[in-house]
This record gives C-alpha cells, structure tokens and sequence, in this order.
C-alpha cells in the first residue's frame, strides 16, 4: 500500500474501516491491548446552559473518569516494562 505524506491514504483506512466493524476489536485482538472503556457523562456542562446546574456533579464525575484512566495507563505502563 502506497504512503502519502507517511500515511496510508483515507482509501485504505476506509477499507480497514469496512473489514473491522467492531472498532474495539484490532486493539484487542490484534494488538493484545487491555482495553477498558472510561465513560464521562454531562460532557457538554459549561457549553449547553440548560445544563449549569449539573456543574458539581459533571465536576465530580470528569475527575473520577480522568483517575480510572489514569491509573489502567499506569497499570499498562507496568506491565509493557516488565
């Protein structure tokens, strides 16, 4: 496959797109990678105001988000230096 610009071209990645429906599934199965999925909600607090009044609890929910995924890095980064 030709690289563009040391890329492989959109046609490519649109086909890879097309043979790997489950996006989780090359990272998983090919690569062997832990993935864990880290959801955060009220994502749009502070850009939506009918949203204001949620500020507190989106605050408490973005920093437990970040901490999970903090520490599976962490956990990860561990275990590719062992």
């Amino acid at each position: 496959m030709p690289l563009y610009n040391f890329g492989v071209s959109q046609h490519f990645k649109a086909w890879v797109d097309l043979v790997v429906t489950d996006p989780r599934r090359i990272l998983q199965d090919a690569w062997q990678f832990d993935l864990r999925v880290v959801e955060s909600e009220f994502t749009l607090v502070g850009v939506n105001p009918a949203l204001d009044q949620f500020k507190d609890i989106a605050a408490q929910i973005r920093t437990q988000a970040e901490h999970t995924a903090q520490a599976h890095g962490r956990a990860l980064a561990g275990l590719r230096a062992a």
